[in-house]
């Protein structure tokens, strides 16, 4: 090969590459979430509109909650209901709406207090009906939780957490959330998914 051959397939492998990589990049992004801030690493509530005050100031980097272990959380931050006001603080966080797409699942990271009915991680159409909900288990450290949404698919929709909790263990935690990303769970191993 002459060095003027050798010379042209190195620009052009330089082009090819300089070309595909930062497409390739934003593709990959830009399929993970539509969500602005999806695990707090922003270190705020940006994207998200709260009620009450159970979430105000309580996005956190503590690895652990300091009469235990580890959270742990995926990357720096994550939302510690407890940070903000304790079990007695009440009220809702919700993302900005997201278009369902990839493959109609959505996951969270969740934890905290277990109450069905009063302190829960919510899957939501834009007027609220709650589609799926997960609780915590009376432990700070996340488990992740898969809701099929397949039927959504192409839908607006939106992650709610409510706080209606005020005794012991009366807070929940969320960090994580993934939108179109997941498989969908094996229906052989219980309990990966809620509904």
């Amino acid at each position: 090969m002459t060095r003027s051959s050798l010379l042209r397939l190195l620009l052009a492998l330089a082009i090819c590459l300089g070309l595909t990589s930062p497409l390739m990049t934003q593709t990959a992004s830009a399929n993970e979430t539509t969500l602005s801030n999806p695990g707090f690493e922003s270190g705020d509530l940006r994207g998200w509109t709260t009620t009450g005050t159970a979430f105000n100031g309580s996005v956190t980097d503590d690895p652990g909650w300091g009469w235990g272990c580890c959270f742990n959380q995926q990357g720096s931050y994550h939302l510690w209901g407890f940070a903000a006001g304790g079990d007695a603080a009440t009220g809702t966080v919700t993302s900005e709406p997201f278009t369902l797409t990839g493959t109609g699942m959505v996951s969270v990271l969740v934890s905290g207090g277990r109450n069905d009915n009063d302190l829960y991680a919510a899957l939501t159409t834009l007027d609220g009906s709650v589609l799926h909900k997960a609780t915590g288990t009376d432990d700070e450290a996340y488990r992740r939780v898969t809701w099929d949404a397949r039927e959504h698919l192409g839908k607006q929709l939106r992650i709610t957490l409510v706080d209606k909790a005020t005794g012991g263990w009366g807070h929940i935690n969320l960090d994580d959330v993934r939108v179109g990303t997941d498989p969908a769970p094996d229906p052989s191993r219980r309990g990966l998914a809620a509904h």
